[in-house]
């Protein structure tokens, strides 16, 4: 979960590095050993259809000759 709220629209994918490092492990006084590991991570932003469709019209009224080709535009 996010405390902030993103929007497709403003940004689609979110990349950040994640740095983990464990605690230092005593090897003797005077040395110690500390692991690291990186990675790359990318986040899709999901669309969710926050907004109610707007028509122009309340009626729309279309017809659709016979034995037209594919992909032609009907309305």
């Amino acid at each position: 979960m996010s405390s902030t709220q993103f929007d497709h629209e403003q940004t689609s994918f979110l990349r950040f590095h994640v740095v983990a490092t464990d605690q230092s492990l005593s090897v003797s006084d005077a040395e110690s050993i500390s692991r690291q590991a990186s990675a790359l991570v990318i986040v899709a932003v999901l669309n969710v259809d926050d907004e109610r469709p707007r028509f122009e019209q309340t009626l729309y009224s279309l017809s659709v000759p016979e034995n037209q080709p594919a992909m032609t535009l009907v309305g």
